[in-house]
Parts: C-alpha cells; structure tokens; sequence
C-alpha cells in the first residue's frame, strides 16, 4: 500500500468511525473497497427478579440501573453501548414471585434463575376451573384456581350449598386442550379440616404439629383440638400432590409438605456442612438429600392408622 492509499485508508476509517453499522474495508488493485453489512437492531425482551412490590418504586429503581449501560440516544450515559434504548412496558403486569422464592430470597437460598423457571413451569401448568351448572341448567365457569387442592375447596364448598347442581373439574393446558371431569362423592364430601389445613400451608403456615409436651401431633378444628390421623394425612397429600413430613420447628415438631420443608433449608446451612466437611454435594443435591432423610407422617401412625 503506497502512501495515497494508507492516507486515505486512515481517513476512511475515521470518517467511519460513528457509523454503527459493521464494515469491511479491504485494499484492492485498483483502490480501496468498502462494504458495509446492512444488519437489522433487535428488540429484545427481558425478565428481572426485583426486591421490591411498589411499581413506582420499580421503576425508579430499574431507570437508574439501565441508564448507566443504556447510549445517549436511549437516555442513557453509556457512550459506546450496543444498548441504545428501552422502556418499562407494563409494570402493573408484573408477576408475583411464588411463596417458594420468596422463602429462598428470606433465608438465602435463592439459586440463580429459580424464579423464572417457575414462571415457566407456571405457564406451561395445567389450569383448573370449576364449572357449575345451576339447577343442571344455567353454566357458571369459576376460575382459574392455582392448583387442584383450591379448585376441590371450592367444589365442596358449592356443593355444600348446591348439593343438587352440577359440578365438574375442567383442566386447560397452554395450547389450549380442555378436559372436563366430574367429581366422585368422595371427593365432594372431603376431609372437614383437610381443605382448610391445606389454605394455611399455601399461607406458609404449619397448623398440624406435636407440642413438647405432648405426644400426639394436632391441628385446631372448629374451635377443637384435633388428633392427626391417616385419613387427614391421606386427603392432604391428594390435595397437594406432596408427601407430609416431620419437620423441627421453631419450638414443636411439625407435620408440612415435603415442598415446604424444601424451602426451610438454607444455602448457610449447606455452607457449614461443606466448611465442617460433612458434604461434598452441591446446594441443591444437598438440600434433596436432607428432605428426603426426613421421617414421612405415616411414620407417626399405628397400622389402624391412629397415631403412636
């Protein structure tokens, strides 16, 4: 390349310089050849887990992070990034994490993209409806209810003032298959305590428990101290499609579901049992095997399933 050239090679690529669009500029016989690569900007959405509930609040916080990688023309102040814009579309939308995320990020369990993969396995779920059909005549869909355990609840509970109505479980997936089902007696009759026991484990809250002083597990029913027995324990696990197990509570054993006693477990717990050398497992194998060491309910249960 003679000097002509070089010269105006340089001064191609300076006046080059802020074009964002990729080029090549080659050297030929006869001169020099530019080309640029005509490539299209892309929209990219994206999903954040943020410690925060007040949507104001969100936003404040999420335009003074972007900015600081967002380029002048998107209002932002970082000159040389390939992010050039954004905008927080529909904040009022945002989802609610899950109860189990929320206990993970409590106690610092919370492992990396947890969040969006029940998002995702939401999304994918099942949806369950009620449908009632009034006097066997006029439909009512009711719904969507979260998982079976509620849509049950619910059930029985038309049922109880409904008894001669119709009543069937109606399931739709994300590509819009729909089955509908109907209801056997039993299932409208229900345990009387096990829906109610089920609501308070969805709250997070541990209603069956064995006190120190007492060698029987119970819950409150009605105002009454109830003995826990196998046909509770055998209508809560098909409500939630869990196993119950025992757990140490705060003061007394307690009786939840295997999910639950998932999400007490802390990643300090998992760290001081690799630093003492008692595990060499990752976080989430450990935790598993800690759950499934537990002692499942029926533990506690004769074989006429009354309790020890």
């Amino acid at each position: 390349m003679d000097a002509t050239a070089r010269g105006l090679w340089q001064r191609l690529r300076s006046e080059l310089a802020h074009i964002n669009l990729p080029r090549i500029v080659t050297t030929t016989a006869w001169g020099i050849s530019i080309q640029a690569e005509n490539t299209m900007a892309k929209i990219v959405n994206i999903q954040l887990l943020v410690n925060a509930n007040d949507e104001a609040q969100i936003a404040d916080g999420l335009n003074d992070a972007l900015r600081s990688i967002v380029h002048p023309m998107g209002s932002g102040y970082a000159q040389d990034s390939f992010i050039l814009d954004y905008t927080l579309a529909n904040l009022d939308a945002a989802l609610p994490a899950t109860t189990e995320v929320e206990q993970d990020i409590a106690n610092g369990s919370y492992e990396e993209s947890a969040a969006f993969q029940e998002i995702s396995d939401n999304t994918q779920a099942v949806h369950h409806y009620l449908l009632h059909i009034e006097e066997d005549v006029e439909p009512n869909l009711i719904g969507p209810f979260d998982n079976k355990a509620a849509l049950l609840a619910k059930a029985i509970e038309v049922n109880k003032h409904s008894p001669d109505d119709g009543l069937f479980r109606v399931t739709a997936d994300k590509a819009s298959k729909i089955e509908v089902d109907a209801f056997t007696g039993d299932d409208l009759i229900g345990h009387p305590a096990a829906v109610a026991i089920c609501a308070a484990f969805f709250r997070g809250e541990a209603p069956l428990e064995r006190l120190a002083t007492s060698r029987y597990f119970t819950y409150s029913h009605e105002g009454d101290e109830v003995l826990v027995d196998a046909s509770l324990i055998d209508a809560i696990e098909q409500y939630t499609g869990d196993d119950l197990v025992i757990d140490q509570g705060e003061v007394n054993e307690i009786m939840i579901p295997a999910k639950a006693a998932r999400a007490r477990v802390s990643k300090e717990q998992w760290e001081q049992s690799v630093a003492n050398g008692s595990t060499e497992l990752g976080f989430t194998e450990w935790r598993e095997m800690i759950v499934q060491e537990l002692p499942r309910a029926r533990t506690a249960l004769n074989k006429n399933g009354t309790q020890r």
